[in-house]
């Protein structure tokens, strides 16, 4: 019916914008609820996929791409998470072993040996020693 529908409005050569409106009204009109528009989404992915590239459209109106769009944000939220944690653990080892460093030097360890013992370089360890609170 649509591919119908598109036809007649080419063969009429209305405008492309007039038809992305058209069809975002269309979709607009033709709302279903959420469990039913997922499952539509999913079947209709590779139809809705040719169908933009044959008509030279763009799918970002439509609820196939809002769907998307979604679980792209879900994703990414997902994805930032797991980096902040891991960034985190990072800076909270580095704090926890300049701490200790600081410890060391304040006993009177040598450089080397606080290097040695911390992980971090010589260079490293003269330079807190330097801003030693």
């Amino acid at each position: 019916m649509r591919l119908l529908f598109q036809d007649k409005m080419i063969s009429k050569e209305m405008k492309r914008k007039y038809i992305q409106k058209l069809f975002v009204f269309i979709d607009h009109i033709l709302r279903l609820p959420e469990d039913a528009d997922s499952r539509l989404i999913r079947d209709m992915k590779p139809i809705l996929e040719k169908e933009a590239v044959m008509m030279g459209l763009s799918l970002k109106d439509t609820s196939f791409a809002r769907y998307y769009l979604e679980e792209g944000k879900k994703e990414g939220k997902k994805e930032g998470l797991k980096e902040g944690i891991k960034e985190g653990i990072k800076e909270g080892i580095k704090e926890g072993k300049t701490e200790i460093a600081f410890r060391l030097l304040e006993k009177g360890h040598s450089i080397e040996d606080v290097a040695e013992i911390t992980g971090f370089s010589i260079q490293e360890i003269k330079g807190l020693k330097e801003r030693k609170p």
